[in-house]
């Protein structure tokens, strides 16, 4: 993605590894999100004025299910996608000006357990069923498996590959390892 090789040759790449604990990659969603902004029409201004939602799976999911009521992720989902601050747990002013992001688009971060929404009567569900909880599947994972404290370690081998273990709190690495 040609947005990352710019931030890259402009130095950017240690910043955002230590705020986010992602290396600098087009996998994560901010460059997405970006590119996505710079080809709509009026893209960046619209997602200023709150008319647009940019958002992970989590987010998109609650959406629909509240009908709309509610635009939220959790701390599991906002960490891949390379604008969220690991110190501050929320949305990372300088990320979001260097990836030329307005704040009005995304969604409001909470931690993974709680209430998110109530369901709106919508592809056969009750309105009104508490959404008490997201996370991300892998980050899921860890603590379906027991996963709570640090030392303890989860493997997915599968389409995508992850190996999980709760930390204290956030670690750099230098060999090109995510923190989240």
């Amino acid at each position: 993605m040609p947005l990352c090789n710019e931030l890259h040759a402009q130095g950017h790449e240690a910043m955002i590894l230590a705020r986010t604990g992602l290396a600098l990659d087009p996998m994560f969603s901010a460059g997405k999100m970006r590119w996505i902004l710079d080809h709509l029409d009026d893209g960046h201004a619209r997602a200023a004025a709150g008319d647009i939602c940019l958002g992970t799976i989590d987010s998109w999911l609650l959406w629909k299910l509240s009908a709309g009521q509610a635009f939220a992720t959790d701390y599991s989902n906002a960490a891949r996608t390379q604008l969220f601050n690991l110190q501050t747990c929320d949305w990372d002013p300088q990320l979001l000006e260097l990836f030329s992001i307005p704040a009005a688009a995304l969604a409001t971060i909470q931690p993974s357990a709680g209430l998110f929404a109530h369901t709106a009567a919508v592809g056969g569900l009750d309105a009104g069923i508490p959404i008490l909880s997201m996370i991300g599947d892998s980050h899921a994972a860890l603590y379906g498996q027991g996963g709570f404290a640090p030392g303890l370690v989860k493997a997915t081998l599968g389409t995508g590959s992850s190996l999980m273990t709760p930390m204290a709190g956030p670690i750099a690495s230098r060999h090109g390892l995510s923190t989240t």
